[in-house]
């Protein structure tokens, strides 16, 4: 069996550091951006159509699965 080389904690936290700086938006970006969702969750339209996605099976696997039917399937109920 190979015996794992120690790593180095701080080698380890800077890679770790520029993956997150690279990968994630800043903060304020990410809040901006929830707050648009969490306003955009609140308009009636979009309860409605997350309320006949809930009834049809959203949170199911075979939904979640196939979720492009799902959603041109409530899309279709909107016209």
């Amino acid at each position: 069996m190979k015996k794992r080389q120690p790593r180095s904690d701080a080698g380890h936290v800077a890679i770790k550091d520029r993956v997150n700086a690279v990968a994630l938006a800043p903060a304020e970006d990410f809040r901006r951006d929830s707050e648009v969702f969490g306003a955009g969750l609140r308009n009636p339209e979009a309860q409605n159509l997350i309320q006949t996605a809930m009834k049809r099976g959203l949170q199911t696997r075979d939904a979640e699965m196939d979720l492009a039917r799902m959603i041109g399937g409530l899309a279709a109920t909107q016209t």
